[in-house]
This record gives structure tokens, sequence and C-alpha cells, in this order.
């Protein structure tokens, strides 16, 4: 009997090699982390995703990265500019890594809130966020 095979990830915290579908440091996920414009050239972004088993998944995953919101001031503005970046899958840590620039293809600034997502080949998202000071 011919099918179709569709890749889903473990839902948060199903993994047991750590969290699944969820930011990791030095990103919080409650989105408190501030770093500051003047010393911080790049930002790592770091998750884990999981497998039905629990295994963390060593593959490419990832679709897209967005800037989806950008708030200064209170004022929020919706850019939903795709960011291009290469994600990578680390066997020391179990999990996938980018280093978003500060500078490009957004100019960030201080003082404003950015509001990321992160689209896995499954279609689930990552949401995060963080400010510059």
């Amino acid at each position: 009997m011919n099918g179709v095979a569709t890749v889903v990830f473990a839902n948060l915290g199903v993994c047991t090699a750590g969290p699944g579908h969820q930011i990791l440091a030095p990103i919080a996920t409650d989105g408190s982390t501030v770093f500051t414009k003047a010393t911080t050239p790049s930002i790592p972004v770091t998750f884990r995703v999981c497998d039905a088993n629990g295994a963390a998944v060593n593959g490419n995953v990832v679709t897209s990265l967005t800037l989806l919101q950008s708030i200064t001031g209170g004022v929020t503005t919706t850019p939903n500019q795709k960011q291009n970046v290469a994600f990578a899958f680390s066997a020391a840590t179990q999990s996938t890594q980018a280093t978003l620039l500060t500078n490009t293809p957004t100019n960030l600034t201080a003082g404003t809130t950015y509001v990321y997502q992160i689209k896995l080949i499954d279609n689930s998202l990552i949401n995060f966020q963080f400010s510059m000071s």
C-alpha cells in the first residue's frame, strides 16, 4: 500500500535529551533576554527538536527564520522579514544552531524588542524574542 510519509516532531518537553521545540540559552524562553547593542555583534540562536522516539533530530529541520515584529516605545511594526542564516546541527550539544548578526539584514537598535519565528519542516513554529539595550 502506497502512502505519504510526514515528519512530525515530538511536543515540547517530550525529548529525553532536553527540551524540544524551544529556544535555548542564551535566549530565555520567557522573552526577558536583553543584549547590549554596543557589545553584541551577533546572537547565537539555538534550539532542539526531538523525534517520536525522544532523540534529538540531527538533520536539516529549519525551513525559515523570520523577523515578525519589532517593538519600540510601545509601537509595534511588522516587517515579516526573512533572515538569511544557516542553521547547523551540533553533535556536542544535540541542538540546531545559527548566528544572527545584529547589523544585517536588519540593523538591530537599542531600545527595541525583536520577535522572531523559526519554521520547521513539519510546519511547527518556535517563536522567541529578545531586546537590545
